[in-house]
Order: structure tokens, then C-alpha cells, then sequence
């Protein structure tokens, strides 16, 4: 992901052109921006928890309605392609129900665990690591960074 002019654009490393088909609700869960998701929760210290309930829309138009738990696991020097940041550890746990709907449907408790590094000095997420409930893995990183003047 990055900033070009005023847009927030998706692409693979070297493109110019945007490769995103996440809609935008997916793209502000990606970025932590979410406000009723509460990836985040300031101010952030070692063994703070707090959790959220909200409805998400999935890829195929469903919503459903997600509880997640959160935990700051500690504070720690983490690696990225940008460099090295002291980051606050963050682990969450959300669960949903997925599958049908009815009541013949074949629905099921699912989860997702995510474990990402928030650095003070970037402001941002720097490292994000979700396990989904179908298997799927997803990894993203901070590439780059330069300090404010």
C-alpha cells in the first residue's frame, strides 16, 4: 500500500498502478483505521487489553456480526524492510460465525488471530501477521519510511 498524491493505492513493489479489489471497508481493517474495529486503543502500555463488537461486511456482501479480544503482549524491537523500530506488540483474537444462514444452515463459530507491531515513532503499524479460520495467512510490513522534517 501507498500514498500517491492523495490516494491510498494497492500495488505489488515497482508498480505504478493500483491493483486493489479490497472494498474500502477491507482496506481500513488492513490499515487499522477502523474506528468501531479498535485495532488500536491509546494510550497503548504493556498488558492493556480491551476488546470490540461490530458488524463486518465480507468480499461477498454478507455482514456479520465479529467480537474481538486484544491484548499488548509487550514492547519490542521488531524488523521490517524499512528498518528496526520498538513497537508495541499487540495479539488479537476475533471471532465471528461463518457458513449458512436458517435454520438447516451449516454456520460455525470461526476465528481469526492477528499478531501486529505498533511503532510510536512512525505512528503506524509497522508488521501484520492475521492466521485466518480457512487457513489462509496474510503478512504485510512497513517497506519504507521517512521522518518528518
Amino acid at each position: 500500500m501507498f500514498f500517491k498524491g492523495d490516494a491510498l493505492r494497492v500495488g505489488r513493489i515497482g508498480q505504478e498502478q493500483s491493483q486493489a479489489k479490497q472494498n474500502f471497508a477491507q482496506l481500513k481493517r488492513m490499515l487499522a483505521i477502523a474506528d468501531d474495529e479498535k485495532f488500536l486503543q491509546f494510550p497503548l502500555a504493556a498488558k492493556s487489553k480491551w476488546s470490540a463488537d461490530y458488524q463486518n461486511e465480507t468480499g461477498s456482501g454478507v455482514t456479520r456480526a465479529v467480537h474481538a479480544d486484544v491484548n499488548v503482549a509487550g514492547y519490542e524491537e521488531v524488523t521490517t524492510s524499512a528498518g528496526k523500530f520498538m513497537a508495541f506488540k499487540i495479539e488479537r483474537y476475533e471471532t465471528f460465525r461463518s457458513g449458512g444462514r436458517g435454520k438447516n444452515s451449516s454456520a460455525h463459530l470461526s476465528n481469526n488471530q492477528y499478531v501486529y507491531f505498533y511503532s510510536p515513532e512512525t505512528r503506524s503499524i509497522v508488521k501484520l501477521h492475521r492466521d485466518d479460520s480457512d487457513g489462509e495467512t496474510h503478512d504485510f510490513e512497513l517497506i519504507k519510511f521517512v521522518p518528518a522534517k
